[in-house]
Order: C-alpha cells, then structure tokens, then sequence
C-alpha cells in the first residue's frame, strides 16, 4: 500500500534535476517508479483498477511537489507518466 508521501524540494523551474532525483528515488523506494516509465495500462478488471489507484495517488504527489505555477499546467493530464 501506497503511504503519504513528503517531498521538500519544489520544483520551481530552476531545480528541475534535483527535483527528478528526489521524485525517482521516493518512487523506487516505494516499488512504483514504473508509473513514470512504463505506458498506461489499458486493461480493465482488478489489475486495472489496482493500477489506477496507485497512479492516482502518485500525480497527487507530482503536483504537490511544484509550486502553483508550475502544477496549473499539468493538472488535467491522464497519468503520473505523463506530468
């Protein structure tokens, strides 16, 4: 199960590489780093929703890890792969 997640580096548009490096290794401790790598799954059943969930949970943490300015623009993407 997927816990809350902290991030304390914001990316502001001038962090983006230590900000992708806090989000990938906060990713790979919790087993979940493939939402940002692999591709949606498109299958439906409990797989599907499994994974949907957990992406869910990881684009809220995405855009809670950028300032406003910078999480307006990718709040209306379908997957944490695609933010």
């Amino acid at each position: 199960m997927l816990e809350n997640c902290t991030v304390l580096i914001l990316l502001n548009g001038n962090n983006y590489l230590k900000w992708s490096q806090c989000i990938k290794t906060i990713l790979k401790g919790k087993e979940e780093v493939s939402h940002l790598i692999d591709n949606t799954l498109h299958e439906r059943g409990d797989k599907f929703l499994s994974w949907d969930e957990k992406n869910s949970m990881i684009m809220a943490w995405l855009w809670n890890s950028m300032v406003t300015e910078i999480n307006d623009t990718y709040m209306f993407l379908a997957s944490a792969k695609g933010i």
